[in-house]
């Protein structure tokens, strides 16, 4: 089996290094876009219903991609970075809450129809986690629960639509959930709806 990985891997090389002559087939973008938290409840409830209010927040990254010839899954390796802010009234008290979570993942985007200047695309992506110290500030103080690691994934629906001979722009939706694996026991699954483009060059 590691034999047949190695030479796997060495075939595939090879294959992109043939390629890269006649095409440039690694491409590079920078992404941003909505998050909207749809669970757990405390994290999408308002703070005045004693939740952190992280509804829709934004979200910035950037992604390098394969484009293969004659190939039509696109393998990507990407990292979003986002930012979950809320504010909100408790019991009289104004308090803002916050949180960042990083995710570093690969995606595979599956062209549907290879039309000449849109390709529409369905995807499947696995991510590693590192979700930060959430925060509760006040004028009383300031509570913080750490940070962890988890495994996730996410499926998506998008298209890749070519502006300029040089510049693609990719708009896609994706449904991820962050902590599919390495959950302790009782811990929710925390679930996000991002709206993304990314300007490829």
């Amino acid at each position: 089996m590691k034999k047949f990985a190695v030479f796997g891997v060495a075939v595939f090389c090879i294959l992109i290094l043939q390629s890269s002559s006649n095409a440039q087939i690694i491409k590079f973008g920078i992404s941003g876009g909505l998050t909207n938290v749809t669970s757990p409840d405390p994290y999408k409830n308002d703070v005045s219903q004693n939740g952190y209010g992280f509804g829709s927040n934004l979200h910035f990254g950037a992604q390098a991609r394969i484009d293969l010839p004659l190939v039509p899954i696109n393998p990507i390796l990407f990292v979003d970075y986002h930012l979950l802010r809320g504010e909100g009234n408790r019991s009289g008290t104004k308090i803002n809450t916050s949180q960042n979570i990083l995710s570093i993942g690969a995606e595979g985007e599956y062209i549907i129809l290879p039309l000449p200047f849109v390709k529409p695309y369905i995807s499947l992506d696995v991510s590693l986690n590192k979700i930060g110290e959430l925060k509760e500030e006040s004028s009383v103080g300031t509570i913080t629960q750490t940070g962890f690691t988890r495994y996730g994934g996410g499926i998506g629906a998008g298209a890749v639509i070519t502006i300029l001979p040089v510049i693609d722009l990719d708009v896609s939706l994706k449904y991820q959930t962050l902590n599919l694996v390495g959950k302790t026991d009782g811990e929710s699954n925390i679930s996000l709806i991002n709206l993304n483009v990314a300007v490829i060059f």
